[in-house]
C-alpha cells in the first residue's frame, strides 16, 4: 500500500489512481482490517447520510468540508469551477475555527485558474488527484502562486496534503483540497482512495443540489414566464379594444375615452382618469373609471374644476413637462410628500393607488391631456411594461383625437360642399329651363329655308342641354341625399306600365347603342311607390345597360316574388364588371371603367341604390367581365298595394 514520496520539486499526480466506480466503499473493506476498516465504512456511511441531507450545494461543500476536519486533514479548502472558467472558493474548515478566514485569504489572494501547474489548478484542469504526502518548508514556496500566499500557508501549516477533484456526469465541478499541518503528518495512498470515494459522494450531492436548483430556478423561469405572458395578453387585448374604439367612434371621442377608461380599470389598472385640455388651457376630467364603480362619483367631484388642486401631482407634472411620470411605489412617505390640501388628500385616499403613472397625449409637439393610470392592493403594482404600453395607447387617443378633429372638419366641409350644390343645383335650374324654353321658341321660328341650315345644330344644342339638366339633377339629387332631404311622394303605380313608358322613351337611345329590347311583363303589377323617382331608377339601369351592353340585345323582366314584393331586372352582355370592382359599384362617383371611354359621373347607381332603400327595397348586381351584367331592384308592393 505504500508508495515512494515525490520529489521536492513538484507534488506527484496519481494518474493510475482514478475515482473509485459506485460500490467502491465496499473495495475498501477488502483493503483495511479489523476496527480501522469498520470505523470508515461507518465514516462514509455518515457522511453519506450528512451529504445527501441538504438540496442546497454551497451547504453540501461545506458539510464536506466540515466532515474532512480533523478525520483526514486539519484544515479543508473546497473550490468550485464556474462556467466562465472562474474559480470560487466556496467552503473551509480548520481544526482551529479561528483560522477558518485564513483559508479563505489564501484564495482571495491569489485565486486558482486553470492554467497553472500542479495543485488545484492541476486537478480542475484534468479531473485527477494530486497526491503529496509530504510537504517540506522548503517544498512551500513553490506551492503558492505569490510571495503574499507564503506567510498565510506557513500561519495555517502545511506538512502534506492531496487535492481530489468533484466529478459528475463526466465533468469537473471542483476541487477539494486536505492538508495535514502538525509535525509528522503524512497522507497515505489509503487516505487518497477514502477522500477519492468521499469526493464522489459529495459529487453526486452536488451534482443532485445542482439539478435541483436548476430545476426550481426553470420552475421559477417557467412561474414568471406564464405570469408575464398573462400580463402581456391582457396588455394586448386591452390596447386591441381600446385602438378599436377609438377607430369606430371618431365622432363621439368622449364616449370612446370613458370606454378606454372603464376596460382599462378592468384589465391592466385599478383606475383611469383621461384629462384633456380645455377651452381655458387647463385640464378637464373627460373620463374617469375605478374597479368599484361606486368610487367613479367621488373622483369626478374631486376633479371637477372648481377645485385646482384635484388633479393628482404626477398628472400636472406629466402636462407640465410633457414626460411621463411613474411612481412604481406609492408608500405613506410619497403620498404626505404629495399631499396639497384637503381635497387632494381625499382624492388619494378614494383611490388609494401603491403604483401610479401618467403619461402625456401629445401631438405635433403639443401635449393635448394626460393618461394616470394607478393600481390599488390586492391588484400587482405597475411595471416598466405598463409604461411602454400606457404610452401605446396615449399615442393611439392623440392619433384619435387628431382623426376626430379632422372628421369634424370634413364634415363640416362636406356639408357646406352639399349646401353648395344644392344651391348651386338650383341657381343652374333657372337658366337651363329658359335655354330649353328659347331653344323651343327659336325652332318655331324658323322657316323652311333656314330650318334646313340650323336644325342639325339646334337639335345638338338641344342635346347638350337636356344633358346638363340631367348632370344638374343628378347632383341636386345628391345634395339632397346627404343632406336628408330626399322626399317621397307614394302614389298608385302599375311597374308594369312605368316599364314599357321608360323603354319606349329610350328607343332612341337603344337605337344609337344598336341594342335590341325585349320587354318580358306578365300583366299589372301594382304597388305604391314615387312614380317620378321610380322612373329615375328605370331611366339610370337602362341607360347603364345601353351604355355598357352597346351593340348586344338588351332583357327587361318584370314580375311578382312572394306576396308583398316585385322583381325588376333589366339584363345586357356587355362588358361585364369585375369582381373586385363589384363592391364599389354603388359609391358616391364611383365607376368600375375608365371615364376616357365612359362619361358621365357616376352618380346614376349610387342615386339609384338611395332611392331603392328609401322605398324599402334593395337593389343588387350580378356580373362578370365579357358576360354582361344583370341589375336586379326589389322592391315592397305597399301596405295598400292591390294584389
Amino acid at each position: 500500500m505504500s508508495r515512494r514520496p515525490p520529489s521536492p520539486s513538484r507534488p506527484a499526480s496519481v494518474a493510475e489512481s482514478p475515482a473509485p466506480a459506485p460500490g467502491a466503499s465496499h473495495a475498501l473493506v477488502t483493503r483495511w482490517d479489523g476496527d480501522d476498516a469498520e470505523e470508515r465504512i461507518a465514516f462514509l456511511a455518515s457522511a453519506g447520510e450528512v451529504l445527501s441531507a441538504s438540496l442546497e450545494w454551497r451547504t453540501v461543500l461545506q458539510r464536506l468540508a466540515e466532515l474532512t476536519v480533523p478525520v483526514l486533514a486539519d484544515w479543508c479548502a473546497v473550490d468550485v469551477l464556474g462556467d466562465d472558467g472562474r474559480v470560487e472558493r466556496v467552503a473551509a474548515a480548520h481544526r482551529e475555527p479561528e483560522k477558518v478566514a485564513l483559508v479563505h485569504e489564501l484564495s482571495r489572494l491569489r485565486p486558482p485558474d486553470l492554467t497553472s501547474p500542479g495543485g488545484i489548478s492541476e486537478v480542475l484542469r484534468e479531473g485527477k488527484p494530486v497526491f503529496m504526502p509530504e510537504v517540506t518548508d522548503a517544498m512551500l514556496p513553490g506551492l503558492v502562486r505569490i510571495p503574499e500566499q507564503l506567510e498565510v500557508a506557513r500561519r495555517l501549516g502545511v506538512s502534506a496534503g492531496l487535492v481530489v477533484p468533484l466529478v459528475a456526469r463526466g465533468r469537473t465541478l471542483g476541487a477539494v483540497s486536505l492538508v495535514r499541518s502538525g509535525e509528522g503528518g503524512r497522507v497515505s495512498e489509503a487516505d487518497l482512495e477514502l477522500a477519492m470515494e468521499l469526493a464522489r459522494r459529495a459529487s453526486l450531492s452536488m451534482d443532485n443540489a445542482l439539478l435541483y436548483a436548476e430545476a426550481q430556478e426553470r420552475g421559477e423561469r417557467l412561474r414568471h414566464a406564464l405570469e408575464a405572458g398573462k400580463e402581456a395578453e391582457e396588455r394586448l387585448f386591452f390596447l386591441l379594444d381600446a385602438s378599436r374604439a377609438l377607430a369606430e367612434h371618431l365622432d363621439d371621442v368622449e364616449w370612446t375615452l370613458e370606454h378606454v377608461a372603464r376596460a382599462a380599470a378592468r384589465g391592466v389598472a385599478t383606475c383611469c382618469l383621461v384629462e384633456l385640455v380645455g377651452p381655458d388651457g387647463a385640464l378637464r376630467c373627460v373620463a374617469v373609471s375605478h374597479r368599484d364603480s361606486g368610487r367613479d362619483a367621488f373622483v369626478l367631484s374631486a376633479l371637477s374644476p372648481s377645485m385646482n388642486m384635484g388633479t393628482l401631482h404626477p398628472t400636472r407634472e406629466c402636462f407640465q413637462t410633457g414626460e411621463t411620470r411613474f411612481l412604481p411605489e406609492v408608500g405613506t412617505e410619497l403620498r404626505e410628500r404629495m399631499w396639497q390640501g384637503p381635497e387632494h388628500g381625499a382624492l388619494l385616499e378614494a383611490l388609494n393607488p401603491h403604483s401610479l403613472l401618467a403619461v402625456p397625449v401629445r401631438m405635433r409637439g403639443r401635449t393635448l391631456g394626460v393618461i394616470t393610470l394607478g393600481t390599488a392592493p390586492p391588484q400587482r403594482r405597475l411595471g416598466t411594461p405598463d409604461v411602454t404600453m400606457a404610452e401605446e395607447l396615449a399615442r393611439r387617443v392623440a392619433v384619435a383625437l387628431e382623426n376626430a378633429s379632422l372628421y369634424r372638419d370634413a364634415q363640416a366641409a362636406v356639408r357646406l360642399r352639399d349646401e353648395f350644390l344644392s344651391v348651386a343645383s338650383h341657381e343652374l335650374k333657372t337658366p337651363l329651363t329658359s335655354l330649353k324654353l328659347q331653344h323651343g321658341l327659336i325652332e318655331r321660328a324658323l322657316g323652311a329655308e333656314s330650318r334646313a341650315k340650323v336644325a342639325p345644330r339646334l337639335s345638338t344644342a338641344m342635346r347638350q342641354v337636356h344633358r346638363l339638366t340631367a348632370l344638374v339633377d343628378s347632383l341636386l339629387d345628391v345634395s339632397r341625399i346627404s343632406l336628408g332631404r330626399l322626399a317621397l311622394e307614394p302614389a298608385d303605380v302599375d311597374l308594369g306600365q312605368a316599364v314599357r313608358d321608360a323603354v319606349d322613351r329610350m328607343e332612341e337611345v337603344f337605337a344609337q347603342a344598336g341594342c335590341s329590347v325585349r320587354v318580358d311583363v306578365p300583366g299589372p303589377l301594382a304597388g305604391r311607390w314615387d312614380a317620378l323617382r321610380l322612373d329615375q331608377v328605370l331611366v339610370n339601369l337602362l341607360t347603364n345597360a345601353a351604355k355598357y351592353g352597346a351593340g348586344h340585345p338588351v332583357v327587361v323582366e318584370a314580375s311578382v316574388e312572394g306576396v308583398e314584393t316585385v322583381r325588376l331586372s333589366v339584363r345586357d352582355e356587355g362588358i361585364g364588371i369585375a369582381a373586385e370592382d363589384l363592391p364599389r359599384l354603388f359609391g358616391r362617383f364611383e365607376r368600375a371603367v375608365s371615364e376616357r371611354h365612359y362619361g358621365g359621373l357616376g352618380l346614376g347607381l349610387y342615386i339609384s341604390r338611395q332611392i331603392v332603400d328609401a322605398m324599402g327595397g334593395r337593389i343588387e348586381v350580378e356580373s362578370r367581365p365579357g358576360a354582361g351584367s344583370v341589375f336586379t331592384v326589389r322592391l315592397p308592393r305597399g301596405l295598400d298595394a292591390g294584389g
